[in-house]
Formats: C-alpha cells, structure tokens, sequence
C-alpha cells in the first residue's frame, strides 16, 4: 500500500522562446486508485524564479482539487477568480516576431596561481522559429583558451586552443510520426586538427509512438547522409591535406517515464559511405530507478567504438599536447560510467524549513 493518496510526477523540458514547459501527471493510489489527471504550465523566459515556482505550484493545488473533492478536507475549500473576465483581442495575441527567438551570450574567465595562469573568451549568437510544423534553429558558437605554466627549472610553456562552430537545422513535420529535415554544420578547432569543415545532412525521422507523447515515451529512428569538405591544419595520418568525403548516420533514441523511474538511452553509428571500415558507434543511456521504498539506484554510462579518426595529425604528439590534452590522440574506443545507490529513511512528516547557516 502507498504511503500517499496521490502520486505525482513532474517533468520539465525547455520551451522554444527560452522558458520552461513543466507536464504534471497525477496518479491516484489506494482509495483514488484509477483516478489519474495530466497538467501543464509553460514558463516565459523572462520569468524569475519566483515566478516560475508560484506558477508551478499554482498548477499542482488545481491539480490536487479532484482529490480533495472527495475528501474531508473539502468543507474547507475555498475557491476564488481574481482575473481578468475580458478576453484578449487578436491584435494582443499577435506575435510581432512570428515565432522567432534569437540570443547573443558573450563572456570570459581568468585564473592564476604561482605556477599558471590564463584566460579564457566564449560567445554565441542563436536564432530558432519553433512551431507544431516547423522547427528551424541556427546557432554559432566561439571559444579561445590561453594557458601559461610555469616549471621549477624557471622554463615556462603556452598552450593555446580555439574552435568555432556553427550548426543548423530546418525540419518538418509530415505526420504525427514521421519528420523531414536538413542539417547543416562548419566547424574548425586546433584540438581536432580542422581547419575548415562542413557539410549538409538531409534527415529522415520516424517516431513509433506519435510525438504528442513525448512526456511518456519515445521511440524515434533517424537517418542522415552528408557530404562535407574537410580542410586540415596539419597533414593527417592518411597523408591528407584536404578532402571531400560522404557520411551516412542513424540514430536510435529511447525514453520512458514511468513511476518506478526513467529510462534515458541512445545509440548512433555512422560510416562513410566509401569505406564501412571507418565508423563508429556511440551508445549513452542513462537510469533512475527506485527499487523499493527509499532505495534508488542511478546509472549513467557512455561508450564508443572509434575507427573514424580521419583528422588526426602525421607524427608524434609532443609531451606538452599530451599532458594538456591539447591534441586529439588515437584511440579505438572511449567509456566513462558513474553509478550510485541513494537510501531515505525516517520521519516522512518533518516539512520544517530552516535555513540557519
């Protein structure tokens, strides 16, 4: 038997103008067994904090009305409309910018110590137009690193890196399961040895579940094929310059949000379509699952199998570009895992607040 009455489960994803999407299921347990309802509050980007949460628990009280209804507790129940009973006109629904968000982020850091110093500069420039139709998201981003280490023998090296990146997509929805699009991405970074790169991805994708769904589950196949122009800093370990290769890609995308927890996985592989030895594989899944009452397990792990590193630099690494990580290495295969157990127990009636100290 459930401790509660009511369970409830909240799920927040990020809104296409900058704000908060929050989707509220309530699940009836013991005597509402069977009564389930599902909420939705949407947040502005401009909202503070404050606002955010008094708009989320505005939600969760009116979801919780049913409830009460049926309760002891509904003799004490006091409802009130402190709004306004005049609706919008259809010029203030209209949105001048059509749909359109963009944003400029700019900034920097320093650091130093007796034995280091540097500094770093980053920004970015966006802009997305998201519809139930359309999604069209362009996003270009900067970075540059300066690092200088200083040894006990009074020597002393400098490491720089910088990269910029752009990517875009323009999507379309067909169906409630099926979606067309067409990516696009440049890029050049000292760390991958790019000069210039880039190319254009037409995408197919298709969802077993429709996309309405997307707060339960997904189970969505996406195929790509790109042609891009690659340009070297230094001359690879193929001897190449330059070149101008094919990609093909699909991507296998998995959630579930149930109860007992969340399921958060994905596998991508791709080739060139001009030699199937050089691919790669990455798998990612995530779990958070509670095994009994108080006791959850969380999961996170990554792997990849490497055999496309096409951009790596002819000749050996120097030390420096080693021990910083300055340089892309060779390597057949990458991981990184972390797992934890977390265990509650003890008063489930203590709500006190205090922020002493």
């Amino acid at each position: 038997m459930s401790d509660a009455d009511v369970d409830l489960m909240i799920r927040r994803f990020s809104t296409a103008s900058g704000g908060h999407q929050y989707t509220l299921k309530f699940l009836g347990r013991n005597r509402f067994l069977g009564q389930n309802d599902t909420l939705t509050y949407t947040s502005n980007s401009t909202d503070t904090w404050d606002t955010e949460r008094r708009g989320l628990v505005r939600e969760i009280k009116l979801g919780l009305i049913p409830y009460v209804m049926k309760s002891r507790l509904a003799k004490d129940l006091k409802i009130s409309y402190t709004g306004n009973t005049q609706s919008q006109s259809p010029a203030e629904k209209r949105d001048r910018w059509d749909h359109w968000v963009f944003r400029i982020d700019a900034g920097g850091n320093v650091n130093g110590e007796k034995t280091q110093k540097g500094y770093s500069l980053n920004g970015s420039v966006s802009a997305e137009r998201i519809t139930d139709r359309w999604k069209i998201r362009f996003h270009f981003h900067g970075n540059y690193d300066h690092n200088k280490y200083f040894f006990s023998d009074g020597t002393s090296t400098t490491a720089l890196q910088n990269g910029e990146y752009y990517n875009g997509l323009i999507a379309k929805s067909l169906s409630p399961r099926w979606s067309l699009g067409l990516f696009s991405n440049a890029y050049g970074s000292t760390y991958d040895n790019i000069k210039v790169s880039a190319g254009a991805s037409p995408a197919i994708e298709y969802n077993i579940f429709p996309y309405s769904e997307y707060t339960r589950h997904e189970l969505s196949f996406r195929y790509t094929i790109t042609p891009y122009y690659a340009n070297y800093i230094h001359q690879t370990i193929y001897l190449k310059n330059y070149q101008t290769l094919v990609k093909e890609q699909l991507f296998i995308n998995f959630n579930l949000t149930e109860p007992w927890g969340e399921i958060n996985s994905n596998i991508q592989g791709s080739n060139l379509v001009s030699d199937f030895t050089k691919n790669r594989v990455d798998f990612n899944t995530s779990l958070d699952i509670q095994i009994f009452r108080g006791l959850s397990v969380h999961f996170w792990g990554h792997y990849s199998l490497i055999n496309d590193q096409l951009s790596l630099a002819n000749g050996t690494a120097s030390n420096e570009a080693v021990l910083l990580n300055l340089q892309q290495q060779a390597t057949s295969y990458s991981y990184r895992a972390s797992v934890g157990l977390r265990y509650t127990f003890g008063s489930i009636y203590n709500n006190t607040v205090n922020t002493r100290f």
